[in-house]
């Protein structure tokens, strides 16, 4: 009697509930059903499965087991056809089991869309991040959504510390009037502007950049940059123009009146590297020249060349970097019965620019003359004896390009009978006054200015500067002042130069506790030691301000104030 009293309550509420329900003695045939589950079977009627054993219409080992065992069941998955159901199975006191069935098809199906989406936008952000242009998106607040990693190479930072992150507590220069992609989302407009500029690894870049405002129909979500790398391009060009117009790359000689500049030094490492320089010019060995960018490896060619009197009128240039492999092939080897360097001038000299960017299957082929000193002309059916001098440069450390394989070691001992190795400018920094004052000089004579002169201050900041494009930025910084100098006393001072070496000297100056003798380590404990001490004092020990502040939780900056003994002694107002 309790058993249908109990039955007769779960048919008057079952029928409103979206779950499907049922109730089954302790075999398993089923007693009651409500309408959610009935739906489960639409070529059933409700009164088909009443009386009959609910294993015979679900198959599953976890409802056998349950029966089995008589024991509460959660979260069960099963299939009923089509149907993907979430299952909780609950034995009453009375006897009666009690099985409750939740519809979770459409769940599924959304979690599969959402799996496949997940899988398209991965590999849309793969596809981007393999473009060799610049991309970065913001949304209506700044925030950056997307920063794909030649952004991060035109910028000096990692995609992963950018997204996420307010574009301007990245960029903490940038302005809604001044910086592009701040405009375009503020005003709505397209904007394009062409750049030249240096990044932290000394790398000069020569760039399209374009930002425009960001639409999903007529609903505007933000802001998109792109980031045109024009710098290969400009360099290849230059090659192609020389080689077709046959200037150095192809055989035009080097007269005397082509005297190099000066090298300017006073340090005694470069004096050594201009005694090697002068001694390797009255040799005919292979010569190699490595330094980091614009130390002036091509300056210390050319000085070498200008002392190698008997070989001025064949000399030959090519910047392996800035041509494409067959046009490279074509220049040595010649294609389609013409004759290449290597044929058409097989004595005098070829300088071989970022040889690590030549293929490793053309390096063989270099590598087979060298050995032979001899190249078989197939179409001609000859061989041609080669007696080259190669002078190659090499911007990365032989030891590093050899590890990544981009330099083939039998080659790189081919071509290192003599090794020069210009020290960077942060070595000799001796040397950078003397060059300050031979940039100074005035070599425009449609500039009226007689005399250019550094301000203390000024010279305190050029000398300490670490250089990553070592000589050839130094240049273009003093180029650069020179031409903001408006007053008649040619006076250049820190207002002159450009913003990032005045912050880089900001920066070490607010820094004085870091020393070079400690560990990498104990520099940054003591780095992190004197950041919280300062925004603990700067938040009147408040911690919470201050693990704001830091973007650290307060557990967090607890532990550190314990680790490093920080005594918190608030001052009242």
């Amino acid at each position: 009697m309790k058993h249908k009293q109990e039955v007769s309550l779960l048919g008057e509420i079952a029928d409103y509930l979206f779950e499907g329900l049922v109730l089954t003695d302790e075999e398993g045939y089923i007693r009651s059903l409500n309408q959610s589950f009935s739906n489960f079977f639409p070529k059933l009627l409700r009164s088909d499965l009443l009386n009959k054993r609910i294993g015979d219409t679900i198959l599953s080992k976890d409802l056998n087991h349950f029966y089995r065992h008589k024991q509460d069941m959660r979260n069960i998955h099963l299939s009923i056809g089509l149907f993907q159901l979430l299952a909780n199975f609950h034995v009453l006191n009375n006897g009666l089991f009690l099985l409750n069935f939740k519809n979770i098809t459409k769940i599924q199906q959304l979690g599969d869309e959402l799996k496949s989406t997940q899988q398209h936008i991965r590999s849309f952000q793969y596809i981007l991040n393999t473009l060799d242009e610049g991309i970065c998106a913001i949304d209506n607040n700044q925030k950056i959504i997307f920063y794909n990693r030649k952004m991060g190479e035109l910028d000096s930072r990692e995609p992963a510390g950018v997204i996420g992150k307010l574009y301007s507590s990245i960029f903490e220069d940038s302005s809604y009037a001044e910086t592009p992609i701040l405009h375009s989302l503020s005003a709505e407009r397209k904007l394009t502007q062409n750049e030249a500029f240096f990044s932290n690894t000394g790398k000069r870049y020569i760039v399209k950049r374009s930002s425009e405002p960001l639409y999903l129909g007529s609903l505007k979500t933000g802001a998109l940059s792109t980031v045109k790398d024009f710098s290969d391009t400009a360099a290849m060009a230059e090659t192609i123009f020389q080689f077709k117009n046959k200037k150095h790359t192809t055989g035009a000689p080097i007269k005397k009146a082509d005297i190099p500049p000066p090298i300017v030094h006073v340090s005694k490492t470069m004096q050594k590297v201009l005694q090697q320089a002068r001694l390797a010019a009255d040799s005919t060995s292979n010569l190699l020249i490595c330094g980091a960018h614009g130390v002036g490896k091509r300056l210390i060619y050319k000085h070498i060349v200008n002392q190698s009197q008997q070989r001025l009128d064949d000399v030959h240039e090519i910047n392996c970097a800035a041509v494409s492999e067959l046009l490279l092939e074509e220049i040595l080897f010649g294609s389609n019965g013409s004759a290449g360097l290597l044929e058409q001038h097989s004595k005098g000299i070829i300088l071989l620019g970022n040889i690590d960017h030549m293929s490793i299957s053309l390096q063989k082929k270099v590598l087979e003359v060298i050995k032979e000193q001899k190249l078989r002309v197939t179409a001609k059916g000859k061989e041609v004896p080669v007696t080259v001098q190669f002078i190659t440069l090499l911007s990365d450390k032989p030891h590093l390009a050899l590890q990544k394989g981009a330099l083939l070691e039998d080659l790189f001992y081919a071509l290192s009978s003599i090794t020069l190795n210009i020290p960077a400018l942060h070595e000799r920094k001796e040397d950078i006054a003397p060059l300050i004052e031979h940039l100074l000089k005035n070599e425009d004579e449609s500039q009226k200015m007689k005399n250019y002169t550094v301000s203390s201050e000024a010279m305190k900041i050029l000398t300490n500067y670490h250089y990553p494009g070592n000589v050839l930025q130094l240049k273009y910084i003093i180029e650069g002042a020179r031409a903001l100098v408006k007053e008649d006393n040619g006076l250049i001072t820190p207002d002159h130069l450009p913003t990032y070496l005045v912050q880089h000297i900001e920066l070490e100056s607010n820094l004085p506790f870091l020393s070079s003798c400690n560990s990498l380590t104990e520099q940054v404990e003591t780095f992190e030691k004197e950041l919280i001490l300062r925004m603990l004092n700067k938040t009147n020990m408040h911690i919470t301000h201050t693990a704001e502040n830091l973007s650290i939780s307060r557990q967090s900056l607890n532990y550190k104030i314990r680790k490093y003994a920080i005594k918190i002694t608030r001052e009242v107002d």
